[in-house]
């Protein structure tokens, strides 16, 4: 027949179908206990260890090894499964609940849950120390304690009183797993605004971070109470120095403090203290028990925090500490300085994994420091070692453009080039994507690393380093099509253009320009290394306003004029330039004076570096700047009807333009001007006033003599040839003298001469009139005819 697959026995079928207790009793006592174990690692299996703690206690008297195995069991299910933070993992999120109110998880619930745990654990501890067992692992009970409270809420004192009773009943490792739970919470998700909001606790930023202060009094205050039970007890020690150092490393992210660096300095004697009482315990201890874990801790704090996953660019290491920590791992006696020595090396590329990738050079070579050319620490060594090769053989290099002496009321540039080996260059697969973007770019690709806004980056660390001394005025980047390498000095490397920096001292006493920082990634065997690489400290002189002239060449101006202001008595001139180098000032380049136009405002649009110039092997900015010129006549010139464009003082190449209309046409140096400028001179008229009174007293007497012998029938006044002030008065006063109007109109003739002598021969004449005087010389001789 066909043979069918055999099904196993569902767990919960088997402890339906287990013995009875009276079926128990008549089987040999020394099979009891095997059938007790069975019976608990059942129940165990199913996540049922209520059920499975009464036959624990039953193993306990005569077996107490089997029972501590099974407690530690027990203890782990039951961690898991009083979770409270873990309800939304263990729903499937495929299943939809009609009805479900997602505020079922607020916070409410889970203090009431939170409640229910601790008071439960309290009972299963009391039970667990009735119980004659010894060497029950603390961490678990440290675990089981953590865990069941909210990832939302800090610790009280006394809550931890009501689980385990007095302190005194507590082991210290106990207290101490207690602490350094406290403090790792207290790192990550008690203050984590998110975390409290997936909590709906309602706390803001400055509530939580209250709470975390709290939070760290309270851990502190429970190592300090144990201390004094156990003073020589190594792993308290351990966890306060773990909580001063992480508690005032907090207190400086929210407000700085001059008292930072004093607070370490005491949070790693604490370390020293720590170091100290294992070293005094140590022969004592079990193999199992001894640790290099002091050591650890006091190392990750050294190079910036407590727990390797929170170390960052940002934090502070104290590299004072490394030689500290490797005389207190040789300070150990007998063998275990080399014993200890060696797990701390064996451990250097282990436990690498949660290192930040910007962080993996300060960490081996911290590392290093401490167990030096240790044969146990090959695999960080051979990791180590790639990254020393890529430190010696690329760096940053900064050059001033120009003379150090750069002032302090001008701008100046710097460039900022890649000093670096060709394998270097081969192995990075060029440094095109440093100058790029990659975040908000479609398809964006980093070769197994992720993507980042490498330009954005660098400018904000070039700000940072400047900022405080410096105006930055503007970033250029070489573009990543454009960037290549150029041959160095040195034989065997490269020189490649990364970014042009433009800025300003803030004051004639700055005399440094700070060291930058570019951050590189190069793939490693632990994923990838961020390997951050500085330029030196350079010496400049900002003493003088202005600074010695910035280099240029290739000088390009273009003058434009521009007429469309002439009915507001201007004439522009826009003028721009571009240069190799960054563009000089225009008084520098251009005579601005003129004989017939006054200069009367210069607007400066700065200089703007805009591109490298990459036709050459020469690294060289191209830069450019523009300015609008105004310009009035002279008073004292009349009137101007052409304008001469400025002269170079310079070698440059000069275009002149001019708008016509909208459109801009090139035109030569010299340009007749297409509206009026300037007023009439007349100055001399005021001189020859007396003299034109006598001739029109002349006139009119000849006038009269003439008239008399013309016939009646012809006109007694004609127009003048030429419409001028002098021909217009004299038609005028010889109307008057021969009474060639009615008597009614003199008054209003009367008032037509003074007008007339007022805007041409007074003090502030009128050039308005000009236009009027045929109308009022024909109205004059229509009327006297």
């Amino acid at each position: 027949g066909i043979m069918r697959q055999q099904r196993p026995i569902k767990i919960g079928d088997l402890l339906t179908a287990k013995p009875s207790e009276a079926w128990q009793g008549l089987i040999d006592s020394s099979l009891h206990i095997m059938l007790f174990k069975s019976f608990a690692d059942l129940h165990l299996r199913i996540n049922e260890e209520d059920k499975a703690f009464p036959y624990i206690e039953k193993i306990a008297p005569s077996h107490p090894e089997i029972a501590k195995h099974l407690v530690h069991e027990f203890l782990g299910i039951w961690t898991k499964n009083h979770d409270p933070n873990t309800d939304k993992r263990r729903r499937n999120p495929y299943i939809y609940f009609y009805g479900f109110d997602q505020k079922a998880e607020a916070i409410p619930l889970t203090r009431s849950k939170q409640e229910r745990n601790l008071k439960e654990l309290s009972g299963w501890v009391k039970r667990i120390r009735s119980m004659p067992i010894d060497g029950i692992d603390e961490k678990k009970l440290a675990d089981a304690f953590t865990t069941c409270h909210s990832s939302a809420e800090v610790f009280h004192l006394d809550r931890v009183k009501s689980v385990f009773g007095s302190l005194d009943s507590l082991k210290p490792e106990t207290i101490a797993a207690i602490c350094q739970k406290m403090r790792s919470n207290l790192v990550t998700s008690w203050r984590d605004v998110k975390t409290q909001e997936a909590k709906q606790t309602r706390r803001r930023e400055p509530e939580v971070q209250k709470e975390v202060l709290r939070g760290y009094a309270v851990a502190q205050s429970l190592a300090r109470e144990a201390l004094q039970s156990h003073p020589e007890n190594w792993q308290l020690h351990l966890a306060m120095a773990c909580l001063m150092y992480d508690e005032n490393a907090y207190s400086q992210t929210i407000q700085k403090s001059s008292e930072f660096s004093d607070r370490r300095d005491l949070a790693f004697e604490q370390f020293q203290l720590a170091a100290n009482k294992y070293e005094a315990v140590s022969e004592s201890l079990d193999k199992s028990k001894q640790s290099t874990e002091v050591y650890d801790f006091w190392f990750y704090a050294s190079l910036g925090a407590c727990d390797l996953g929170k170390i960052t660019n940002e934090t502070v290491p104290d590299l004072r500490q490394y030689k500290k920590i490797r005389a207190a791992i040789e300070a150990l006696p007998g063998g275990l300085a080399s014993d200890h020595m060696s797990k701390f090396a064996n451990n250097l590329f282990t436990r690498m994994n949660p290192i930040k990738p910007e962080i993996k050079f300060r960490y081996l070579r911290g590392g290093f420091e401490i167990v030096g050319n240790h044969p146990r620490a090959w695999e960080a060594k051979n990791l180590f070692d790639y990254y020393r090769d890529l430190v010696n053989e690329i760096k940053l290099d900064v050059q001033i453009d120009g003379p150090d002496v750069v002032g302090h009321k001008k701008p100046f540039g710097i460039y900022v080039n890649l000093l670096h080996t060709t394998e270097i260059e081969r192995e990075a697969g060029g440094f095109g994507k440093y100058v790029q973007n990659q975040n908000n770019a479609m398809f964006a690709f980093n070769y197994g690393r992720p993507t980042e806004d490498y330009r954005d980056k660098f400018q904000q660390a070039v700000t940072q380093a400047l900022s405080e001394h410096f105006e930055v005025l503007n970033v250029t980047f070489e573009g990543p099509k454009t960037m290549r390498s150029r041959s160095a000095a040195q034989p065997g490397w490269r020189v490649t253009p990364y970014a042009y920096v433009l800025l300003k001292s803030r004051g004639p006493e700055i005399d440094r320009l700070p060291s930058l920082k570019l951050d590189l990634d190069f793939l490693d065997t632990s994923g990838y290394v961020v390997i951050p690489i500085e330029s030196p400290i350079l010496v400049i002189d900002s003493t003088p306003e202005k600074g010695e002239p910035r280099p240029a060449k290739d000088i390009k101006i273009t003058q434009t004029l521009d007429e469309r202001r002439a009915k507001d008595g201007k004439l522009i001139v826009e003028i721009s330039a571009t240069a190799k180098g960054l563009v000089p000032d225009l008084e520098s380049m251009l005579d601005l004076e003129k004989e017939n136009f006054e200069l009367v405002n210069v607007d400066d649009q700065g200089v703007l570096p805009t591109t490298f110039e990459g036709k050459t092997d020469e690294i060289q900015i191209v830069s450019d700047r523009s300015w609008t010129v105004e310009y009035v006549a002279k008073s004292d010139k009349g009137k101007s009807n052409e304008f001469t464009f400025s002269e170079s003082k310079i070698d440059a190449e000069n275009v002149f333009q001019r708008y016509e209309d909208a459109d801009l046409v090139s035109t030569d140096a010299t340009v007749k001007l297409e509206r009026s400028y300037g007023k009439r001179n007349l100055g001399a008229l005021f001189l020859w006033v007396p003299i034109f009174l006598m001739l029109v007293a002349v006139g009119v007497v000849a006038l009269v003599v003439v008239l008399g012998k013309k016939e009646k029938e012809q006109p007694k006044f004609d127009m003048p040839e030429e419409v001028n002030p002098f021909t217009v008065l004299t038609l005028l006063n010889s109307i008057k003298e021969r009474n060639g109007i009615a008597e009614q109109d003199l008054s209003e003739l009367q008032t037509s001469i003074s007008r007339i002598e007022q805007s041409y021969f007074s003090d502030s004449p009128d050039s308005k009139l000009e236009e009027e005087l045929d109308k009022i010389a024909r109205n004059w001789v229509e009327k006297a005819n």
